[in-house]
């Protein structure tokens, strides 16, 4: 450790003393500097758990920081990403409750209705198997997209070209106008077939798919979020 020739002193290198990152822990999210004395330089390990074992994890390089060697601070430990299906969880029990899942099979449109056709009887309302929950509840929000998108371009299928709300042909290679046309096309969509008020339609069927697909995209976005990790 006092030799000052650097290859002579294996993987040690100048301990990161006196910053500490607590209570937040920022810099143990942080990602490793890279070090010429360290055989393990480039090397990342992910680590993935809830937001508890996220605060863990970060505790346990926090607790580290001022070890002399990346090994002992742990520095190949990154990134620590979330898996945060507690909250997920969650949000599918409160949906599958506030929708009387387990009564509306007969109803079409329904998630139980689709539960029975296509035989996920693993998928119940205390949401007791998680994964099975999810995969029908996404699979089934995104054929509702799908089938929302198609009638918005008035496509007869996803193979055929939109024959309304389409770009202008003349201007389609320029990539301001393609930007431009994405976004009012996205926002013209969403306030047709999601962000439709109560009072406005008395469809019940069509209520019930603005609503799944509300929180579909809900809970797609989150898990896009979480995906992120740090």
């Amino acid at each position: 450790m006092c030799s000052s020739d650097p290859e002579s002193s294996d993987d040690t290198t100048n301990p990161t003393v006196g910053t500490t990152s607590r209570p937040d822990q920022p810099g143990s999210h942080l990602p490793p500097a890279a070090s010429e004395s360290d055989p393990l330089r480039g090397v990342k390990i992910p680590c993935y758990g809830d937001q508890l074992t996220r605060v863990r994890f970060a505790g346990g390089r926090d607790l580290r920081a001022g070890c002399h060697s990346a090994k002992q601070r742990l520095d190949h430990l990154y990134p620590f990403c979330i898996v945060d299906w507690h909250s997920k969880k969650s949000f599918l029990k409160v949906l599958l409750y506030s929708k009387n899942f387990e009564n509306s099979g007969q109803e079409k449109g329904t998630l139980c209705f689709f539960r029975e056709k296509l035989n996920r009887r693993n998928v119940t309302a205390d949401v007791k198997h998680y994964e099975d929950c999810e995969q029908l509840f996404l699979s089934v929000g995104k054929c509702f997209v799908i089938e929302a998108l198609l009638e918005f371009f008035h496509m007869d299928d996803i193979k055929h070209k939109p024959t309304a709300n389409g770009p202008h042909s003349v201007h389609v290679l320029k990539e301001e106008y393609r930007k431009t046309y994405i976004l009012q096309v996205i926002n013209i969509f969403l306030d047709e077939y999601v962000f439709v008020g109560g009072d406005e339609v008395s469809d019940g069927v069509w209520c019930c798919g603005v609503n799944l697909m509300k929180c579909f995209m809900l809970l797609a976005d989150f898990k896009d979020a979480v995906s992120t990790g740090n």
